[in-house]
Parts: C-alpha cells; structure tokens; sequence
C-alpha cells in the first residue's frame, strides 16, 4: 500500500504542481508505474478545479466564474496537456514530412497553428462551460477524470516514437500493462455508470487522436498524450452541452 502512494504521489508530482510529500528516492520506473493513477490525479485536478468554481459562483457571473476556474486548471496543471496540444498543432500543420514533424515539437518556441489551437480550444471550452445548464462542479470533476484516460489508451494501442534519450516522457514511454488499465478505470466507473451517453467522447476522443498520430507519425510522442487529453476534455464538454443545455 505504500508503495501505491508512492506511484500516486509520483503521478501528482508530474501532471501538477500541488505541494505533495518529499519522497527521498525516485527510480525512472515509477512513473511508468504510476500510470496507473493518471486518472485518480485528473480527479484530484477536478475536484480542486470545481471546488474553486463553486467558491467562485458566490461572488461573480457564471462567465467570471468559468474563465477564472479554466485559468486555475491551467496553473494547477502548468500548462502541460495545452503545451502538448499546442506542440501538436504546429507539427501537424507546419511539418511536411516525419522527421520534420518530430523537429518542431521538440521546439519550445510556439508557432501559428499552435496559437491559432490555443485560442480556439479556450474559446470553446469556455463557450461549452457556460452553455451548460448542469453542474459545473460535477462537470470539472468528471471531465478531468475521464479525459486523462484517453493517453494511456494510446500509449497502449500505438508505439512510441520520439527519441527517448530527450524525451521528458521517457520512463512511460511503453505499453500499458492491462492490470495497469483497469485500475486507471476505477474511477471513471461511476460517471460511465450515471451518464452511459459519455462513452461517445470517450470513442470520439480516442478515435481522433489514434486517427491523426497513426497517420502524421505512426505512433505517439508526449505532446500527442496531452493533446489527446485536451481533445477528449473538449469532447465531454460539448457532450454535457448536447445533455444539459
């Protein structure tokens, strides 16, 4: 069990940036292991997320409220699924060629199809998120959850393809062990369970990302995981919209 904590702390210290507990020895395998828990730490980024916006709602307009709390998640999170999506972008739109794809996503600097994603992907969570007459509690809770379970589908069903040596997502850059994915699920069971509808973004998320990095790259680099997160996110949004507005 400690061990447990352990891969869950490790899986906290990697996708956020909340204060966790020192841990003394770190061996590059435990963040392979700890993709189990990628979906627990969603859930711990929605439920502080959510609890933020409900603190929000009690002061300020619903659009107030929703544009602070996607500022929050993106603090909270530094940025990492966007950066991957914005990395994205610009390879698949800019890069001709395989090589010349894997180039410019190792490039920090961001170009027009990256910012041209940003501006859109913002834009339409935050019109998603205000069109929805439903909790938003629930909705932060439940999209951060079931979104982060779409990498690890990923990095099951496609090969790794940037050079491990500089990659920052090197010690999971393999294929997830089954028992692996069935722990990832546990806490997605209960929104699969109240809302069977929200396995279509589920399908719909992983289908597209599969889609476009078996074709731009015939596998997967670790921006790719962080844009399939962000796509899959929006998804649910416009699901929830379809459900509640």
């Amino acid at each position: 069990m400690k061990r447990e904590l352990h891969y869950f702390i490790v899986s906290l210290t990697f996708f956020t940036r909340l204060p966790v507990p020192f841990f003394a020895s770190f061996e590059v395998d435990d963040l392979n292991k700890s993709t189990k828990y990628f979906t627990f730490s969603g859930a711990v980024i929605g439920l502080c997320v959510g609890a933020f916006y409900l603190l929000l709602s009690q002061f300020f307009s619903l659009q107030i409220s929703v544009a602070l709390s996607m500022a929050f998640s993106v603090l909270l999170t530094g940025a990492f699924h966007e950066d991957g999506f914005a990395d994205m972008c610009d390879a698949f739109g800019g890069g001709y060629t395989h090589e010349k794809k894997l180039e410019i996503m190792k490039d920090s600097r961001l170009g027009t199809y990256g910012t041209t994603g940003l501006i859109f992907i913002y834009g339409l969570k935050f019109l998603f998120l205000t069109s929805i007459n439903y909790s938003l509690f629930y909705i932060f809770f439940m999209a951060h959850t079931l979104s982060r379970l779409i990498p690890l589908l990923i990095m099951k069903y496609l090969p790794y393809v940037a050079d491990k040596d500089k990659s920052k997502s090197k010690p999971m850059a393999t294929r997830v062990r089954n028992a692996y994915l069935c722990v990832a699920l546990l806490p997605c069971i209960f929104f699969l369970l109240k809302l069977p509808l929200l396995y279509v973004p589920l399908l719909f998320g992983f289908g597209v990302s599969y889609h476009l990095f078996k074709k731009h790259l015939n596998g997967y680099t670790g921006d790719c995981l962080g844009a399939s997160q962000q796509m899959t996110e929006l998804s649910l949004y416009l699901t929830c919209v379809y459900m509640f507005s």
